[in-house]
């Protein structure tokens, strides 16, 4: 069992960066988002960390609404239930939730836009976790989530607000145009 100093996760929820884990290209899936890979790391936590692992699941508008017909539907069942919080950005709900619960976090994100008002995540190597597959089976594994300079946090923190404004600096015309 992955253990946070000397307790186990079974003692606060697992907040889970559902878009990030329905967009991961690791996990085979539906689509560009699957909500199945949601549920195949949910198990995969139950199966080798915790398992009566609560879940608090965050997940952004603009990739819900990309969920294929099927996954939809099991993700709208939960939403209903009121196991998934929608938001139009999750970042800083992930954060929140995670802050306020001792929660761990399964992500694939390293959230350095988020460093200066979150310092808590700086050198964290006992709350964040993410996944590898590893012969067709889902792993847990601890993150590190390291120092990142003052430059690196900066930039993030631009390109955040950038997205935040319907312009994603990754785009390579968006790039181009910036550089202008």
């Amino acid at each position: 069992m992955i253990r946070q100093q000397n307790r186990t996760w079974s003692d606060a929820p697992v907040v889970i960066d559902a878009a990030n884990v329905a967009a991961s290209e690791q996990i085979p899936g539906c689509g560009k988002f699957c909500w199945d890979r949601v549920d195949a790391v949910r198990r995969a936590w139950k199966d080798e960390v915790d398992a009566d692992a609560r879940f608090i699941l965050v997940m952004d508008t603009g990739p819900s609404n990309q969920l294929g017909p099927t996954c939809k539907r099991n993700y709208r069942r939960e939403s209903d239930a009121g196991d998934v919080i929608e938001v139009e950005f999750g970042d800083p709900e992930i954060l929140r939730k995670a802050e306020q619960n001792d929660a761990a976090v399964i992500t694939a994100d390293f959230y350095k836009d988020a460093r200066r008002e979150h310092p808590w995540i700086d050198g964290n190597r006992s709350q964040f976790f993410t996944w590898e597959v590893r012969g067709g089976t889902i792993h847990i594994v601890s993150r590190d989530m390291l120092v990142p300079s003052d430059f690196s946090k900066t930039r993030a923190e631009e390109q955040a607000e950038l997205k935040g404004l319907g312009a994603d600096v990754k785009k390579p015309a968006v790039e181009r145009a910036l550089r202008q």
